[in-house]
């Protein structure tokens, strides 16, 4: 297939997990209209959230969201709490080292609490489902359980002390020679 009378137009893109499963289709169907191919590899881009930490890359935001507690409309909790009062609780964490984790464990030291959550997984699905039988409270991304806010099976339980927004940005290496299409 040729685009504008060139090859097919190859670009390689990473992402984070939880944006390669909320926001990163959204934006592949707005590249699609451009972009024919996209294969894995080398990557030429990726797209990530919370701080970028290195002197390598080049970073342009993209997006910002906010992580949110919930848990099951059934789970006896507050409507409100606070972050010391929230680590009383069952809690439902993604695992150590993801963007999530970070800023959740970020702000739990800026309030001196530390936390023992009774299941830690890589897969935000598996907090939701986890949260929606009752098994305790989960911290996610908003945009990942408003659909079961809205459906009735998650609720939000407002944490008063603290805000746990983050940045979304798209990263490319500073030396990586890009082509006509990035």
């Amino acid at each position: 297939m040729a685009f504008l009378g060139r090859s097919s137009p190859k670009i390689r893109i990473g992402s984070s997990l939880t944006l390669g499963q909320t926001l990163l289709p959204v934006y592949l169907t707005c590249l699609k209209r451009d972009i024919l191919e996209i294969e894995s590899g080398n990557l030429d881009f990726a797209i990530v959230e919370g701080n970028v930490k290195s002197n390598y890359v080049n970073c342009v935001k993209l997006d910002s969201d906010k992580l949110v507690a919930v848990c099951s409309v059934l789970f006896k909790a507050p409507e409100s709490i606070t972050i010391l009062e929230l680590s009383t609780y069952p809690l439902l964490l993604r695992e150590i080292g993801s963007a999530s984790r970070d800023l959740f464990e970020h702000q739990l030291s800026l309030h001196g609490v530390s936390v023992n959550p009774i299941m830690e997984s890589a897969s935000n699905h598996v907090l939701v489902k986890n949260a929606e039988v009752g098994l305790g409270i989960t911290i996610l991304p908003n945009y990942l359980v408003k659909d079961a806010i809205n459906n009735g099976s998650l609720r939000e339980v407002l944490i008063l002390d603290c805000e746990m927004t983050r940045d979304h940005f798209l990263i490319c290496h500073k030396n990586k020679k890009s082509n006509s299409y990035q």
